[in-house]
């Protein structure tokens, strides 16, 4: 697939794109800024697949059919902000997949069958502000799961948002 190099933007989904790496679909794109790839039958994402799009800052991967996100995926993505996995059948999560998007601002994970959560997975997303996990069968969330997550991020598990509590390592903190 040919995409020219000075796009920003890429609308990509209901394609039929099944995998996504450097092999398939994604040749160098510096100036990549946002791409869309969603409602697609997409089940493999290579460790590589967005090694070249280092400039991305949302990336929309929302009803698909990918069954895990690996540690490494988004190593070369560290301006990332946006990124949306609702409704794409994940079940498992890399222990350090998210550590390199220390600019997330918005991490969306619902509706998919991950059945629990890494120690300190989320501690270097200090830029959070929502934090999405409803309908997955994730135990109540533990102080260590969600250590580092902003007081500020509003967290949503099984179809209610924590709302008024916030979990901090060790306690419990009222968010005003």
């Amino acid at each position: 697939m040919l995409i020219s190099l000075t796009f920003s933007f890429r609308y990509l989904q209901g394609n039929d794109i099944s995998d996504v790496g450097i092999d398939s679909h994604l040749d160098e794109l510096p100036m990549l800024e946002v791409l869309f790839l969603h409602n697609n039958p997409i089940t493999n994402l290579t460790v590589d697949a967005f090694e070249n799009v280092t400039n991305m800052e949302m990336l929309l991967l929302h009803y698909t059919s990918i069954w895990e996100l690996p540690n490494g995926l988004f190593d070369s993505n560290p301006k990332l902000e946006y990124l949306w996995f609702s409704y794409s059948n994940i079940h498992v999560l890399g222990t350090t997949v998210f550590s390199s998007l220390t600019n997330l601002r918005e991490l969306m994970l619902d509706s998919n069958s991950i059945p629990d959560l890494h120690v300190g997975m989320f501690k270097n997303l200090q830029k959070l502000k929502t934090l999405n996990f409803k309908n997955n069968g994730i135990p109540e969330p533990t102080c260590c799961k969600m250590c580092g997550v902003p007081a500020s991020t509003h967290i949503d598990f099984n179809a209610r948002p924590l709302a008024d509590t916030h979990l901090e390592c060790g306690k419990f903190v009222t968010v005003q």
